[in-house]
């Protein structure tokens, strides 16, 4: 049984049983046999379904007369084959897992006086399709609509003052918190709008088609079990203004690499957990705290790469091989080379081709002699492949380091390439940082 299907099951197990409360709201059950309805009535909130447990089996529809507010958390969850509910005018609350793991339920209609849709309210009901989100909802909860596979689209009155859709993703109505993704959208990408700031928790768990999600650079913070169980999830691309990803967040995605940027501060606890296809992790010198169990359950065959106490401390607990790498910045924006750079006798290496074109130069390669030319302005450089000089519009430049080939890439020296155009060079050796800016 895979771990997926484990946490449904104790989660259903433990949602099947129908709450009996001592401060139950006096409410009365009537059932018309021939058009399986269940109506109750009577004022303020349900908190005990006792009496549906003898329609469970039969009735298909609930029907809430007026003077009814609220439903308690758990009521109705695992509700049977009742496919249809209808609340009343001055209804203004649906409580945590409220009829979460209801397998047969179709709608909901939400009156215009609905403010409250708790954690999980319809958690789990495959079968339910909703309207549009009333203005005066002010709380929807984490997993509110979780595996709601038939939801594609959210719409939001536009009067709501607290969200609003964005291409059918909710969103706070500033749009800087990304609060929930349609359960039931079959797009395998989706790149976050520019201008969000965080990634509410839980909301894109359980997603089941999404293959890959590009963060941008505003987001500085992915919520706890923001991507939890993403099964299908293989490509995240990881904004620059990142600072925190939160506990579990990634946990048993399809992760298959985390190349968390320059910047990042903290890693919460079992964020990567259980992430079996994941094989490469590196983790910048800005992480001053990772939390406990962050990749177990990952294969054994993961390498963690990285710069600082913190990686290598992170890379021993988990039994897993490691190796020092560090980051260059140009002119404010961080590379991404598909090698990773690093430092050796002194001088950081990177591959060629990424660090000339960062500086905007053209660059050739001749296989024969194994040499590489690149032109920027009125500046022309080349090297050697193993040679211990660099050529500036013919005049000779000493290397610290020669180039070098290494897993079909060719590696050069950021410092004297980055000079040799003119560059200003710094070494922040606390972060594992190269800084590389205009003179």
């Amino acid at each position: 049984m895979n771990a997926k299907i484990a946490v449904r099951i104790i989660a259903a197990a433990a949602a099947v049983v129908l709450p009996i409360s001592c401060f139950a709201a006096e409410m009365s059950w009537k059932y018309d046999e021939a058009n399986a309805t269940v109506s109750v009535s009577g004022y303020g909130m349900v908190n005990d379904a006792t009496n549906f447990t003898s329609y469970i089996k039969t009735a298909k529809r609930i029907e809430f007369e007026k003077g009814v507010t609220k439903i308690e958390k758990n009521v109705f969850t695992n509700c049977g084959i009742v496919e249809t509910v209808v609340l009343p005018d001055g209804f203004t609350s649906l409580g945590n897992s409220s009829f979460s793991f209801s397998k047969h339920l179709k709608t909901v209609n939400f009156p215009e006086t609905l403010e409250y849709i708790g954690d999980e309210a319809f958690m789990d009901c495959p079968s339910l399709e909703i309207g549009k989100i009333p203005k005066n909802v002010s709380y929807i909860g984490a997993n509110a609509f979780t595996e709601c596979d038939l939801i594609k689209n959210f719409e939001i009155d536009e009067e709501n003052p607290n969200y609003t859709a964005v291409d059918g993703v909710i969103f706070t109505k500033d749009k800087t918190e990304l609060v929930m993704y349609p359960a039931g959208r079959n797009d395998e990408s989706y790149q976050i709008p520019d201008g969000t700031v965080k990634i509410s928790p839980k909301a894109f768990s359980y997603n089941s088609s999404l293959v890959s999600v590009r963060v941008p650079d505003t987001v500085s913070e992915i919520g706890n079990y923001a991507f939890y169980f993403c099964e299908n999830l293989q490509d995240v691309s990881f904004g620059s203004g990142l600072k925190t990803i939160g506990n579990y967040a990634f946990y048993g995605s399809g992760i298959r690499s985390a190349i968390l940027p320059f910047g990042i501060e903290t890693l919460g606890a079992d964020a990567f957990k259980n992430c079996e296809f994941l094989t490469v992790v590196d983790i910048p010198g800005t992480v001053s705290q990772i939390g406990d169990s962050i990749f177990y359950g990952t294969d054994d065959t993961l390498k963690i790469k990285g710069y600082g106490v913190s990686a290598l401390n992170c890379a021993n607990d988990a039994e897993k091989a490691f190796e020092e790498t560090v980051r260059i910045i140009v002119n404010g924006r961080e590379l991404n080379p598909d090698k990773s750079a690093y430092v050796e006798n002194g001088c950081t290496m990177i591959p060629m081709r990424c660090i000339f074109e960062a500086l905007g130069a053209s660059v050739e390669w001749n296989d024969e002699t194994q040499t590489a030319a690149a032109k920027r302005g009125g500046i022309e450089c080349s090297f050697a492949i193993g040679g211990d000089v660099l050529y500036k519009n013919g005049k000779e430049i000493k290397l610290s380091a020669p180039a070098v080939l290494s897993d079909g890439r060719t590696l050069v020296h950021v410092r004297a390439i980055a000079e040799a155009f003119g560059e200003k060079v710094d070494w922040d050796g606390e972060r594992g940082l190269v800084t590389v800016t205009a003179n």
